[in-house]
């Protein structure tokens, strides 16, 4: 068995026949100008380290990485980031110096919550079936602006876990509904 998995300009071949993969090292190099890296060390962001029988892979650069692309290097942890019962208005406050930056840490974000199991699994509470679960104090119309609440719904059922009196007792009440 021969696995090719390609992304976009960089490609992982790995299987249990060192023979095919040889062959299709040949036909890949008289097909296309590529270079083999040799063993993978590191890939969309992850860290491969082999050993006898196991491969470990670690994002711990890429952690490092957007921690420094945000200048937080000498910051440290707090357990409540933003202050709470706080009313944000849309036109208060200092607008960002460069957006792009907080764009790109959104995303680093995202990614490494999609590839970092334990991140993955606080974030999203994985069953066996893996969806969307959402936690919610809810503030009614709680957006100065606007006056609507601040939190988004989705297109597709998802359970809620609220503890907000009133939310819990409307949604085992069907009569308020």
């Amino acid at each position: 068995m021969v696995i090719l998995l390609v992304y976009v300009d960089d490609i992982i071949i790995t299987g249990t026949d060192s023979g095919l993969i040889t062959k299709l090292q040949q036909v890949l190099h008289a097909t296309f100008h590529m270079k083999d890296l040799g063993q993978l060390m590191y890939i969309l962001g992850m860290e491969v380290h082999h050993r006898p029988n196991d491969i470990f892979l670690n994002q711990l650069k890429y952690i490092q990485d957007i921690i420094t692309l945000v200048g937080l290097e000498d910051t440290s942890s707090v357990a409540t980031p933003m202050e709470i019962n706080v009313k944000y208005r849309k036109d208060e406050g200092a607008l960002l110096h460069d957006p792009t930056i907080y764009r790109c840490l959104v995303e680093s974000l995202i990614y490494l919550a999609t590839t970092h199991p334990d991140i993955f699994y606080v974030i999203h509470q994985v069953s066996s079936v893996i969806g969307l679960v959402a936690y919610n104090d809810a503030d009614w119309a709680g957006c100065p602006d606007t006056h609507r609440s601040t939190t988004v719904s989705s297109y597709y059922p998802a359970p809620l876990h609220a503890d907000n009196t009133s939310a819990i007792q409307i949604a085992a009440n069907p009569v308020f509904h």
